[in-house]
């Protein structure tokens, strides 16, 4: 099976890299007001549907080392953090906590057609049988230790995003827009903290428990953009 660098690069060049590079996640939190740049600009990578991925990727790659992972466990849990969403290019992008199971049968099945196209059908059915083995907790030991690492992804997205939205509106942070436009920004970035915190923070807490090397990536902090 080809890396998961390489993965990435097929896929971004195809259609349905570049129909991920133009949404966003988190857009119920955006304001209407306020184009997809300039909240990918302010919250990062994570919040770009298709640098999400590489984002995510990162993330595994520090909790492989946290958690002393094997190679083998390793290497899937990156396979699956690089291709995870491949789905959403169809589906469209549904926030974990709200996915119902008819949602990820969907999901699955386009996933499995992009990499059938991308692929060639021996490749690709690998891959997908690789990826869903965990995203459907198949593997129950690697499907909660990805899941516990997206909750990582969208909990320090939401962190960033409290931080911005009070320095934006407190003015420490300046953006070209005028008054009602910087409201905007920061109400919709402070209110997604908040729904996080209500949704998310004690099951990130819960899986900080079970494994504390993700305390560890908390502490030292993540990376929000390549560079």
């Amino acid at each position: 099976m080809k890396s998961p660098e390489q993965l990435h690069q097929i896929f971004s060049a195809s259609d349905f890299g570049k129909t991920l590079n133009g949404n966003i996640r988190f857009a119920d939190f955006k304001p209407v007001d306020i184009d997809n740049e300039t909240w990918v600009d302010v919250l990062g990578d994570d919040v770009n549907n298709l640098h999400h991925m590489p984002h995510t990727h990162k993330l595994v790659g520090r909790f492989s080392v946290a958690q002393c992972l094997s190679e083998k466990d390793a290497t899937t849990l990156l396979t699956t953090a690089m291709t995870h969403d491949w789905g959403e290019a169809i589906d469209g992008d549904i926030a974990l906590p709200f996915k119902t199971e008819a949602d990820e049968v969907s999901e699955q099945i386009s996933f499995r057609m992009i990499a059938d196209e991308l692929l060639g059908k021996y490749e690709g059915e690998e891959l997908s049988d690789t990826v869903w083995n965990v995203l459907n907790k198949d593997d129950k030991e690697l499907g909660d230790k990805f899941r516990a690492i997206e909750y990582i992804g969208y909990n320090t997205t939401a962190m960033r995003a409290g931080y911005m939205g009070r320095a934006i509106s407190a003015r420490l942070i300046k953006l070209p827009f005028d008054r009602p436009k910087i409201e905007h920004l920061a109400g919709g970035l402070i209110g997604f903290e908040s729904a996080m915190q209500a949704q998310s923070y004690a099951t990130l807490a819960g899986y900080s428990e079970k494994y504390p090397g993700i305390q560890r990536i908390l502490h030292e902090g993540v990376p929000h953009k390549r560079f």
